[in-house]
């Protein structure tokens, strides 16, 4: 049986027509010991609660959103093909409300199951070389892409309350460099080959040219 919590948005990703989202549980608020009012549980979503937030890569807390807004400001022939959840009236019945679309599933090269795994191995939630050694051991992913994705700490002073984008590569959201005003380039930490998503065209470097791809889905 599924369940839901309710989270805030602290960074978002572009890639390509998808969307991801770094999501930070509410929490629940309860006393402490003087009486006051404290927020407990308020963990980023993707991670076992007790590790370190220190720690976190974003390959594991990147998570893709419910109806990459993308989808709603270009061609709707994107919507062939995508993922999406359907919502049932009940497990008994099986009678469809709705259908949510979903972005791909993983941000990263390394899917956010491999990383929930990994980050298990560890007891006190910390990727040292113990886990490191065991991963190499399991050989189902390469050391480089290992070392490369684990080096991509969520760090909030950079990534909290930002939309990052990747380099030079279009977007729904960019056609030429002048539309980087209030976003954040990504790519200053990690490798672009290792993020899914990313086009190959690139950012026109003329100003005079409007984002068509944001009205008509066309670039």
């Amino acid at each position: 049986m599924s369940t839901t919590r309710l989270g805030t948005v602290e960074s978002i990703s572009v890639q390509g027509a998808n969307l991801f989202a770094v999501i930070r549980y509410k929490g629940e608020v309860l006393k402490d010991m003087m009486g006051n009012d404290v927020n407990c549980g308020r963990s980023l979503a993707g991670v076992p609660s007790w590790t370190p937030e220190k720690e976190i890569n974003m390959a594991e807390i990147l998570l893709p959103l419910s109806v990459a807004q993308a989808l709603q400001v270009t061609n709707p022939n994107l919507l062939i093909g995508a993922n999406c959840i359907v919502h049932l009236e009940s497990d008994v019945s099986e009678y469809p409300i709705s259908a949510t679309i979903l972005s791909e599933d993983n941000a990263r090269l390394i899917t956010r199951r491999q990383m929930w795994n990994i980050r298990n191995m560890s007891a006190d939630g910390v990727l040292d070389d113990l886990t490191k050694l065991r991963v190499a051991a399991d050989g189902s992913i390469s050391m480089e892409l290992y070392e490369g994705i684990s080096k991509e700490i969520y760090d909030q002073e950079f990534h909290k309350g930002m939309v990052g984008v990747y380099g030079t590569a279009q977007d729904p959201f960019r056609t030429n460099e002048g539309h980087m005003n209030q976003l954040v380039d990504f790519s200053t930490k990690i490798d672009e080959d290792k993020v899914t998503g990313i086009g190959t065209k690139k950012l026109r470097t003329r100003n005079c040219y409007a984002p068509a791809t944001v009205f008509t889905g066309r670039s």
